[in-house]
């Protein structure tokens, strides 16, 4: 079981913070997010989790224009670097994904690793607020995502 802790902070230039910390039943941090706000506008937000070291680290960053989602910074391999960028397209489901190589080179993935995170994006999106007490949603979630760890493992 976990428990989520909010609370807001006040930053000087106008950007308000919110973050949420998820504490598993014996009350140690298991993971956070924080969603940034400019006015009432979300701009950004950073969701993190426990490294096997047993350190909070950044897992993405995603960033907003206008309530849309543009891109995502995730850390996909087992160095807890951001090394997968998402790009969105708001309004539509098209998307294009890039990999970042460990000198910091950016290159596009490959047609296989773009089809299965559109599959998992547009999944997301049609998930409604109950979604986490519906065994099925949460199931095809999972093999989205081992369909992502395949295609991952397949284009590095």
């Amino acid at each position: 079981m976990l428990a989520a802790i909010g609370c807001f902070a006040n930053e000087t230039n106008n950007v308000t913070r919110k973050v949420f910390d998820f504490k598993n039943k014996d009350g140690r941090l298991v993971g956070s997010y924080e969603d940034f706000f400019r006015g009432k506008d979300k701009i950004m937000m950073t969701t993190s989790s426990v490294n096997s070291q047993g350190k909070l680290v950044v897992r993405s960053r995603s960033y907003f224009l206008h309530g849309d989602m543009m891109t995502t910074e995730l850390a996909v391999r087992k160095d807890d670097k951001l090394d997968t960028i998402l790009v969105y397209h708001p309004g539509t489901d098209d998307m294009e994904v890039f990999r970042r190589s460990s000198d910091g080179s950016v290159s596009p993935a490959s047609t296989e690793l773009l089809q299965v995170f559109a599959d998992y994006h547009s999944a997301l999106m049609k998930i409604g607020p109950d979604a986490e007490k519906d065994s099925k949603t949460l199931a095809v979630l999972h093999e989205l995502g081992q369909k992502i760890d395949a295609a991952m493992k397949s284009s590095d």
